[in-house]
This record gives structure tokens, C-alpha cells and sequence, in this order.
């Protein structure tokens, strides 16, 4: 009996890799042509969406504020969604974070908190954990030594 399968496609010649690279880089340019135009749809929603709020939005806050009179709700539900009312108190908000910091210089000192971040310079960390490793021949705690490896990074076409 003789084997009819057809024979697997293998990358083993130039021919074959440009062929595998050029499929991935037409897959990464759809990919990023459909991200662009999913940035541009969503902009172009969110203008949609405010135009109809700029022209309606009043017309629909004066109907379902007296619909929520009539109904004696704070929620006018509808179909498509719902309208609420929620009494807000007055409050005071920061409009300016300069003018209002040097204000509390001169006003409230106290309002002024000065804070401490402490990070870790990795570079230098490592550099330690280095020199602790060859002279004590001991790993620093939160340290991990990784052996050496090879990465492989496939790169299809240009990115225009």
C-alpha cells in the first residue's frame, strides 16, 4: 500500500521562511489597520454621542425630570435606559493645583505634605548581588540567577 499524504510543509529553505515571515507581517498589518480604524470608529461614536446630547440632552433631562415628578422616583427607566437624579451637595473642588499650592504656602503650610518615595536602583541592586555572588559565593535574598539562553525575536516586515 502506498502512502498518498501529502508531505508537510517544513521550514527548510529561505523560500519557505520568507513565506512564513510574510504571512505574519500581512497578519500584523490587518492587525494594526483594524486597530486604527477601532480608534477612529470609537471617535467617531463618542462624537455622535455627544452631538446627540448637545441637541437632546436638555430636551430629554426636562422630560424625564417631570416623569420622575409623576412617578415619584429619583429614576425615570425606560427601554433603552434610564435617567437619574441624585442630589449633589456643594462641595468645594481644586480648579487650579498651582495658584491653590502657593495659596496654602502663604494660607495653610500645613495642607503642603512632602512625601518620600523610596525605589530601588535596580542596576545598582544587581550590581551588588553581582559582586556578592563572586566574593561570598552566595545570592543576595530576592535575588534569582538565571542561566544563560537564547532568545529568538521574529520580527515580519516593517512596521510603516
Amino acid at each position: 500500500m502506498e502512502n498518498t499524504s501529502p508531505t508537510p510543509f517544513v521550514i527548510d529553505t529561505a523560500d519557505r521562511a520568507e513565506w512564513l515571515l510574510g504571512k505574519l507581517a500581512a497578519i500584523d498589518a490587518e492587525a494594526d489597520r483594524m486597530r486604527a480604524n477601532t480608534v477612529k470608529r470609537i471617535a467617531e461614536l463618542d462624537a455622535d454621542r455627544e452631538s446627540l446630547l448637545y441637541r437632546f440632552g436638555e430636551q430629554l433631562t426636562a422630560f424625564c425630570r417631570a416623569e420622575s415628578d409623576r412617578r415619584r422616583r429619583k429614576t425615570v427607566t425606560l427601554a433603552n435606559g434610564s435617567v437619574s437624579f441624585r442630589a449633589v451637595p456643594e462641595r468645594f473642588v481644586i480648579a487650579d493645583m498651582d495658584a491653590a499650592t502657593e495659596t496654602a504656602r502663604a494660607v495653610c503650610p500645613a495642607a503642603l505634605v512632602t512625601e518620600t518615595v523610596t525605589r530601588l536602583d535596580r542596576a545598582a541592586f544587581l550590581d551588588a548581588a553581582r559582586a556578592a555572588l563572586s566574593g561570598a559565593g552566595e545570592l543576595l535574598p530576592g535575588v534569582e540567577l538565571l542561566p544563560a539562553s537564547e532568545s529568538v525575536s521574529i520580527k515580519p516586515g516593517s512596521k510603516e
